[in-house]
């Protein structure tokens, strides 16, 4: 690959890696933002989630709401106190009105810092193989970890941390290959162009889940099954694996651009 054509490659895992100052510094001032907000203020933004649930982090808001509204956050509390000590446990929790210590949503929802801490482990494991199957692996753990957070509502709420990491991992193998193959795949001089295309796709998806899955939420909340709303966001990843694996067994791989 010329080397003009290196210097392309934004969505690569080194770019990742370069970006972990900023990435961590998002990920303090969430979780510091999490530790200041009042539970009156906490509730009013619960609320407004309801509307706009996942207008922007299918994950992220929707995981926080859920985490908050549908799980037994005491009992999680003292998992993760007899996992990491009180003094660790109580970095993700919060006193609420009745004298019980629970884990707020917002604190254990954000997967900046799995990503802080694994991606360049992740990033050496991968980085010599195939973008496809790689983005097609992460997808597929994603899925898994959808199906784990799932099932955190009828089990032990300490499940979803598991859903979470599982999110995490597929999120740190699938997003920088399919960016790097998109870069690959382009003309030199149409890179933008491509890569703009990629997000204007991330774009729709998330402003359709806005309608599709805060519907989905809000009508499998009043059933007393919130957790059916990861079952679908899994059913839908799924049919997405599928599709992409159709497409690239039909058409064939794209070739690297030379030139």
């Amino acid at each position: 690959m010329p080397a003009e054509g290196k210097h392309c490659r934004a969505g690569s895992f080194e770019a990742w890696n370069e970006s972990y100052p900023v990435r961590s510094c998002e990920t303090i001032a969430v979780f510091r933002t999490c530790e200041t907000i009042s539970p009156r203020r906490r509730k009013e933004r619960r609320d407004r989630r309801v509307k706009s649930l996942t207008a922007f982090d299918p994950h992220g808001c929707l995981c926080a709401l859920y985490v908050d509204s549908n799980l037994d956050t005491a009992r999680l509390y003292l998992n993760l106190q007899s996992a990491l000590g009180a003094t660790l446990a109580g970095l993700f929790a919060r006193t609420s009105e009745d004298g019980t210590r629970r884990v707020l949503g917002e604190t254990i929802s954000h997967t900046g810092y799995i990503i802080m801490i694994f991606q360049f482990l992740v990033s050496q494991g991968f980085e010599r193989r195939k973008p496809i199957p790689t983005f097609l692996l992460g997808v597929l753990i994603i899925t898994l970890g959808f199906g784990v957070i799932g099932y955190a509502g009828v089990s032990i709420p300490a499940f979803v941390l598991l859903g979470i990491f599982l999110f995490a991992v597929g999120e740190m193998l699938s997003s920088p290959r399919i960016q790097e193959y998109i870069t690959w795949i382009a003309p030199r001089e149409k890179a933008g162009l491509y890569t703009g295309m990629h997000f204007l796709a991330v774009m729709l998806g998330g402003a359709l889940s806005g309608v599709t899955y805060t519907t989905l939420y809000g009508l499998f909340n009043d059933m007393g099954h919130a957790e059916y709303v990861w079952f679908a966001l899994a059913l839908h990843t799924i049919a997405g694996i599928v599709l992409l694996t159709i497409f690239t067994r039909t058409a064939g791989e794209f070739r690297e651009q030379e030139r």
